[in-house]
This record gives C-alpha cells, sequence and structure tokens, in this order.
C-alpha cells in the first residue's frame, strides 16, 4: 500500500512524506538538525516525555512511483509544510511570493500536479547574500542561465588525496574581489 502522510512533532510542526510499501514505522527523512534545534526551544518536561503523531492523509494500491510522488507534493502545498515556520520540508523550497497550489475538485476529471523545480534565487557561499537583484528576480521567472555572479568548481581525479571528490562555490562580485586578493597574496608568498 502506498501512502502519503503527515507526522506532527511537539514543535507544533510537520512533515509531510510518501511511502511506497505502506510500514507502520517509516517516520520519513526530515533534516533531523532542523527538528533539534526546535526541540531545544522546548520544557525539559517535554524531552522527557512526548509523543510524536503520524496521519495517512492519502493511499493506494496501485499508484504509480510518479503519481506517488506529485500527491507528496500536492500535500506539502496544501498543507505548506514546506514552509520553515509551520513544517520541516524543505523541498520544494517555500516561496512566500508563490500562490498556493490548489487541485479543482470534479469527479469526472482525473487531476495531477507537475512539478517543474526552477533556481529562484543564488546565494553567496561566503557573505551569504544574494548575488541576483531584486529587480532581476521579479523579472526571470527561472535563475538557472543566471551568470552575473563568480563560480568556482573544483573537481579531484582519482588516485589524488580527495579521490574524486568535486567542490562548487558561489560568490557575490565583492566576496570574489576579497578571494582573488587572497589568492594573489599567496601567490606573491610563493614567488618570493
Amino acid at each position: 500500500m502506498k501512502q502519503i502522510y503527515k507526522i506532527t512533532y511537539p514543535t507544533g510542526k510537520i512533515y509531510i512524506g510518501k511511502d511506497s510499501v505502506g510500514s507502520y514505522r517509516y517516520f520519513g527523512s526530515p533534516d533531523m538538525q532542523v527538528i533539534n534545534q526546535d526541540f531545544a526551544t522546548l520544557p525539559q518536561s517535554i524531552h522527557q516525555d512526548y509523543t510524536i503523531r503520524k496521519q495517512i492523509l492519502w493511499e493506494s494500491e496501485d499508484c504509480s512511483e510518479a503519481q506517488l510522488s506529485a500527491k507528496e507534493v500536492e500535500f506539502i502545498h496544501k498543507f505548506r509544510s514546506n514552509d520553515p515556520e509551520v513544517g520541516y520540508n524543505r523541498w520544494p523550497k517555500f516561496n512566500k511570493q508563490a500562490p498556493n497550489v490548489t487541485i479543482e475538485e470534479n469527479p469526472m476529471k482525473e487531476h495531477s500536479v507537475q512539478v517543474t523545480q526552477v533556481v529562484s534565487d543564488i546565494t553567496c557561499d561566503i557573505c551569504g547574500q544574494s548575488v541576483v537583484k531584486e529587480t532581476q528576480k521579479s523579472n526571470m521567472a527561472n535563475l538557472d542561465n543566471f551568470t552575473e555572479y563568480a563560480r568556482l568548481v573544483a573537481e579531484f581525479g582519482y588516485g589524488s588525496k580527495r579521490d574524486g571528490e568535486k567542490f562548487q562555490f558561489d560568490f557575490c562580485e565583492d566576496c570574489f574581489d576579497e578571494l582573488l586578493g587572497k589568492i594573489n597574496e599567496l601567490k606573491a608568498q610563493q614567488m618570493s
């Protein structure tokens, strides 16, 4: 039995997930670090005695994995569990400006949600600020082809100390200039 479930934590926040086999012991894969941070704010008495509730919201014996995934996204939007104030789902990324997805009820039509993932912002890996101007964010539906920032990609080949590791960093222009200055300092030190 394939299921969509809702987990309610003592923090008051929720998590929506899918289960392809209908296991009663499965509680999804929310970010435990985020949950632990919220738990740390609760009174000590709750740390010692708490209940986590699992509710089955929807189930099917014969839906496909794609249909199950679409249903999961539908319920994430319905319950806003991807809003960090409401829940622990971190995908699809919550966007306060985007309207909630609504499904029209009509018994004569079968509906499905089709998810298109788009890049809605790019942040600097040093200062954490957006590298995209607000005017550009509002005028571009997808920032996937946005290139007005610095990107550093490092890939290590097999046999190196970092065998097969890949790194990717995005920088705003100010942080890139600062990083470039540090690189030039190191180069100057090596040459002297």
